[in-house]
């Protein structure tokens, strides 16, 4: 690991600092009131948690098991709570991108297909075509805080599917489409996480016109769901994603309530527990 500031560079990725184990008591706080969420109400609650670059000492591979912690302490049954393992810097790699700290199209649906699994659904989307972007800046978050977003460069793959067809309401307003057209991406000037794949909102409604299902799915997450929500919601006829960073009104029970959900995906990772995130008046 060499020391970059905030960024350390270990081989050519742009890596975190890994926690500590003391460290996870930071989760408490939020283990409580995921806790108080399932005392009240009798709707299935899945946890997703995403280890990444915080989870593993990648020069001698010691692991910080969270996944284990969080089957320890929420009272639903250990089946549904899951994770995306990393047990070495090649998954690492694989899965991430070199100079954003978020999951890249391969490590995207390696988790919607453990997801899929983990929450029992009935179909999961086929990979239709891989589409390739090279010699673009790519706005990593990484490469961005240490002020070298126009130094390093990295290939940005995209997956298409064959999505259903989608009505969208982002904070209340209607929208044409959430995400870019991956057949666009090559007149975007500068690629980031966000316009490929859709930036982060309080409040994000996706009906699905396509489907026969009369399900609602909650799905409650940092920017690390943007990737995913198109590909869950296939699977719903509607899905609500909320962001509770930018939502400080959200009550996850009255919510569950109100939009007569049927399940409730927190889809996390070690920022989603440091963020300043809003469950409900407790």
């Amino acid at each position: 690991y060499v020391n970059l500031g905030n960024i350390y560079l270990y081989n050519d990725y742009l890596l975190y600092n890994t926690i500590k184990n003391e460290e996870l008591k930071n989760f408490d706080d939020d283990i409580t009131k995921i806790n108080y969420v399932i005392n009240n109400t009798s709707k299935p609650i899945y946890i997703y948690y995403i280890n990444n670059d915080n989870n593993i000492d990648f020069s001698n591979n010691k692991h910080i098991n969270i996944e284990k912690y969080l089957k320890d302490r929420i009272n639903i049954d250990d089946r549904n709570i899951s994770s995306l393992k990393i047990d070495n810097f090649a998954d690492y790699k694989k899965y991430f991108y070199k100079l954003d700290h978020h999951w890249n199209n391969i490590g995207t649906y390696k988790a919607y297909s453990d997801i899929t699994e983990m929450m029992n659904l009935d179909s999961k989307l086929d990979v239709n075509d891989t589409i390739c972007i090279n010699n673009k800046n790519f706005w990593g978050s990484k490469a961005n805080s240490i002020a070298l977003a126009n130094v390093f460069r990295e290939k940005m793959c995209v997956y298409k599917y064959d999505f259903p067809e989608f009505r969208i309401k982002i904070d209340g307003a209607i929208v044409d489409y959430y995400r870019t057209n991956i057949e666009k991406l090559n007149s975007i000037e500068t690629l980031s996480y966000a316009n490929v794949y859709g930036s982060d909102y309080a409040e994000i409604i996706f009906e699905n016109k396509d489907t026969d299902s009369n399900k609602n799915l909650l799905i409650y997450s940092n920017s690390y769901s943007n990737s995913i929500n198109k590909l869950l919601a296939s699977n719903y006829k509607n899905t609500y994603v909320i962001d509770g960073r930018y939502n400080s009104d959200f009550d996850m029970v009255s919510y569950i309530k109100e939009k007569n959900i049927d399940e409730v995906l927190i889809l996390s990772n070690m920022m989603f527990f440091r963020d300043n995130i809003t469950w409900g008046d407790f």
